[in-house]
């Protein structure tokens, strides 16, 4: 992945909605792809989320440092940061799967940090998944989500159909 390259991803329902600026193949005017029923873009139990349980306990069970990590979101905030194996957490997520398996995305290193408001409740969570591919060579992805106005009514809507195009007819085009 380019250094900066930024990866959009809308979920409403079945449907995903993905922005790339690198994937040049889109006809002129698109900027999304809408795929349907696409696993490695569904939430799941196993996602390196702040809001994800199972990410939480598998994240508190190590070495968790702590300390004032200012305001965010306009909340006072506590920084909790942390590291884990890859193997602590076999995983689906942004897209990419981990697993054990040497002909797969095998090993690697997961950083967090996650800032809480007063209230317990995530406002910022950092990730940097660093993990190694077959042959030697590693990737590292990087996610940084803002989590605000936790209590108030939420829409998440599809883009526009003018600016969408339909997965099959990229492939199939």
């Amino acid at each position: 992945m380019q250094e900066g390259r930024r990866f959009r991803l809308i979920n409403v329902g079945r449907d995903s909605y993905t922005s790339d600026a690198n994937y040049a193949r889109l006809p002129e005017g698109k900027v999304w792809i809408h795929w349907r029923d696409v696993d490695g873009f569904v939430w799941t139990k196993d996602l390196i989320d702040a809001i994800n349980p199972k990410f939480l306990k598998i994240a508190a069970s190590g070495e968790v440092i702590s300390s004032p990590g200012g305001m965010v979101g306009g909340a006072a905030t506590s920084l909790y940061s942390g590291a884990f194996s890859v193997a602590q957490l076999e995983t689906k997520s942004m897209g990419t799967a981990f697993s054990l398996k040497k002909t797969s995305w095998a090993g690697g290193r997961i950083e967090w940090k996650i800032w809480a408001g007063p209230d317990g409740l995530p406002r910022r969570f950092y990730v940097i998944i660093r993990f190694n591919v077959p042959a030697g060579r590693s990737r590292t992805i990087v996610a940084d989500t803002s989590c605000m106005a936790w209590g108030k009514s939420v829409d998440i809507s599809p883009p526009p159909a003018s600016r969408t195009v339909d997965s099959h007819e990229l492939r199939h085009g």
